[in-house]
């Protein structure tokens, strides 16, 4: 393949900021332009599957088209061994369906979310899956149930069914699919409220059956003035992006179903996907596994939050959101440009301040999704399946910086480790697990979705109506956020496991990111440290705990113990003493402060910010 031209680049990189290609100059910063970080990982996916020699890191140094055409320039000779016929999957003229009975591997993260099902596990017996509900006009029953039975058809993982042994396999199409229909049309206001409240709950909170093949259930409430969609999908079958996918396919079987005979075959399948990407990422796996190796050692552990040791019930999830738009909008964006930052940097490193000011500790990692699907096919963006990677992003808030250097080392470490993301996050806390004798976690997560397109689109909208309500959970995390657009908004939420914090801790925390986060269109915002977020009664509490003019008893620091000893000498054994713990939720165990504590509170106060 010949080199890019510099006019080639020019086009290309004026389609993903938005602008004429005569607008974007040789020089000019990308980022400033208003280029996103996964558009770039998508380039690089591109260009490497091109043959050509450049990675994330290398692009995100100098983002200008003058140095990404130099460094386009350089692609190494072809190489015997992979520059003959395209090995990669075709498919074409497969029937949908025909993958065959034999099971195959689970993919990193599906294997993750299948463990984490158990709720033996910490953090666990939560199904990872994305909920919504549309309320629009009318829908037929008939016709959705006949659209459903074709879009499970098209999509071979709406059927996929987890084995006992962690791996997966195809089920046939008969009888997938068919929605459950609630007609509520006759029955009196507050009934249809409490069933509605009902058939939400039981759906964004349910785990479906996938030992069974249950990975997608859709259900419809009729209603006097028209109809509420529910959409349920289990993320070990689809994630965040097939989602999108899987509701414009609806959308689209829904319209067509009544016409086309049958359903179009998508020439690439999950599977086949699977089977091609190893020897794809061979080498840029050595490489990132040889990085994340070498920085394990250093890596910190997840954010120590005020979190409760056993919860209080079943597993919940509470989501918290608020959107930008307008004016409001624009000039956060706008600031991130001026500053050759990312939207994405820009919140993340917002959340990173919000999450350090309650953790005990001020350096912590948070793990990031990456929505990564290798070109192995021209219609890979059509298949619905698992293909999400993930870094763990370090971020250290120990020494006071402005929010703009602070956010400029985080978007650079950001992309540092996305330039290593073949060894995804998943298998670097297995790695960190296997050094410190027990599990990892990193239940602190941030997800964008900025760059990626509307999450619904025209069809979709104008067939199921306005999406009212969505939540999304996952095993083994604690807090979840998200940034997306809607409807030309920015949508920013939290999904929070409410039975996992003290009560108002959340609903504290993300009042305090919804202010830095819409602060960021005022220049001045930029310019200081980030200020004080705690409110002003837990600052209250610190202050009183922190309060050390007493000084201690004059006895030695054991007096106290055989003073009860001999007092209640045959008293049973108890739980460990106040203010041990060794909870399974944090990544590793110790003898330290209880979340939540006065302890806690008094080790949390005592950080210099």
């Amino acid at each position: 393949m010949s080199p890019v031209s510099t006019d080639e680049l020019r086009q290309l990189i004026a389609g993903l900021v938005d602008e004429e290609p005569e607008d974007v100059g040789d020089d000019d910063d990308l980022f400033e332009l208003g280029l996103q970080s996964i558009a770039l990982m998508r380039l690089v996916s591109r260009w490497r599957d091109d043959g050509f020699d450049v990675g994330f890191g290398d692009l995100a140094a100098r983002p200008t088209v003058a140095a990404w055409a130099a460094l386009l320039a350089r692609r190494p000779d072809a190489d015997p061994a992979t520059d003959g016929p395209d090995d990669r999957p075709t498919g074409a003229g497969r029937p949908a369906g025909t993958e065959g009975d034999a099971e195959f591997g689970l993919a990193l993260l599906q294997h993750a979310y299948w463990a984490g099902r158990d709720p033996a596990q910490p953090l666990g017996g939560v199904a990872p899956h994305l909920y919504l509900e549309f309320d629009g006009p009318g829908l037929d029953p008939d016709r959705l149930a006949a659209a459903l039975r074709r879009l499970v058809d098209r999509h071979p993982m709406l059927r996929a069914r987890i084995t006992d042994n962690g791996r997966q396999e195809i089920l046939p199409t008969t009888g997938q699919g068919a929605p459950a229909v609630h007609d509520l049309r006759t029955v009196g206001d507050t009934e249809r409220a409490e069933r509605l409240a009902a058939t939400r709950d039981a759906m964004s909170h349910e785990m479906l059956a996938i030992e069974r093949g249950e990975v997608f259930r859709v259900a419809v409430s009729l209603l006097p003035d028209g109809a509420r969609l529910h959409v349920d999908v289990d993320m070990v079958a689809a994630d965040a992006v097939s989602f999108r996918v899987l509701l414009a396919d609806l959308a689209r079987c829904y319209e067509q179903c009544l016409d086309a005979p049958e359903t179009e075959p998508i020439g690439v399948t999950y599977r086949e996907y699977l089977q091609a990407r190893p020897g794809a990422r061979q080498a840029a796996s050595a490489a990132a596994r040889a990085y994340w190796e070498g920085r394990a050692a250093e890596l910190p552990g997840a954010p120590e939050l005020p979190a409760l040791e056993h919860g209080t019930g079943r597993p919940r999830a509470q989501r918290l959101a608020f959107t930008l738009a307008g004016d409001e909008r624009d000039a956060v964006f706008a600031a991130c440009r001026r500053h050759g930052l990312t939207a994405a940097a820009v919140i993340a490193t917002a959340y990173a301040e919000v999450v350090g000011a309650w953790s005990a500790q001020p350096r912590f990692v948070v793990n990031v999704p990456l929505f990564d699907r290798d070109p192995v096919h021209p219609e890979i963006d059509r298949v619905v399946g698992d293909f999400t990677g993930s870094v763990l992003l370090e971020v250290d808030l120990t020494t006071p910086a402005t929010f703009l250097e602070r956010a400029r080392t985080v978007q650079h470490r950001l992309h540092s480790d996305a330039e290593h993301a073949a060894f995804s996050g998943v298998e670097v806390l297995r790695e960190l697990g296997r050094r410190a004798g027990e599990q990892v976690l990193a239940p602190v997560v941030f997800t964008s979705g900025l760059n990626l397109g509307e999450l619904f689109d025209e069809r979709a909208r104008a067939l199921f109506g306005d999406p009212v309500w969505m939540i999304s959970q996952g095993p083994q995390v604690l807090l979840d956020a998200q940034i997306t657009e809607v409807g030309g908004q920015l949508l920013v939420n939290w999904d929070v496991r409410a039975d996992l914090l003290p009560d108002g801790v959340g609903e504290a925390m993300f009042a305090a990111f919804s202010r830095l986060v819409r602060g960021l269109g005022e220049e001045r915002a930029w310019s200081v440290p980030v200020p004080a977020l705690l409110p002003a009664g837990q600052l209250a509490v610190r202050e009183r705990v922190n309060t050390t003019a007493a000084l201690p008893p004059a006895r030695p620091l054991h007096h106290d113990f055989f003073t009860g000893a001999a007092a209640r000498g045959d008293a049973p054994p108890s739980s460990p003493a106040p203010g041990c713990w060794a909870t399974p939720s944090w990544p590793t165990g110790r003898c330290g402060w209880r979340p939540g504590s006065a302890s806690a509170a008094s080790h949390r106060a005592s950080r210099s910010r």
